[in-house]
């Protein structure tokens, strides 16, 4: 169980408070899969900081980064788990702040990209080479 989550990007480290990123697969009628895997979004949750780069990046639709999480374990500082992506765009930004709960002021972006890489395993979506 991790304890601890670190987003990359661009040389800029982000407190991670909140990840999510899904995947799926449509099936026939009888529950078979019918298409390749689709998806591979990736909702988080980051604490913000005064730079202006996940903004900047949202506002820019051509802009594509490259990145990395890192999951902690409970034992200090041992990674468990990575996620890195190339190539990808930030397609939802929302920044929010809550002056009687215990949440940071924080941003929730979506991010999808090109390709996915946990631990090794890698998953590419058929993109266009420009857009």
């Amino acid at each position: 169980m991790s304890f601890l989550a670190k987003l990359t990007i661009d040389n800029e480290e982000m407190v991670v408070l909140r990840y999510r990123m899904s995947m799926l697969q449509d099936t026939d009628h009888s529950d078979r899969p019918a298409a390749d895997p689709r998806g591979g979004r990736i909702r988080v949750l980051v604490e913000l900081t005064k730079s202006t780069s996940l903004f900047d990046w949202m506002r820019n639709p051509s802009q594509v980064r490259d990145g990395k999480f890192v999951f902690y374990r409970r034992d200090g500082m041992s990674k468990m788990r990575g996620l890195e992506f190339k190539k990808a765009y930030c397609v939802e930004y929302e920044e929010a702040f809550d002056s009687d709960d215990a949440l940071p002021m924080r941003a929730h972006i979506t991010i999808v990209a090109k390709e996915i890489n946990i631990n090794g395993s890698r998953f590419d979506k058929n993109w266009p080479l420009s857009l």
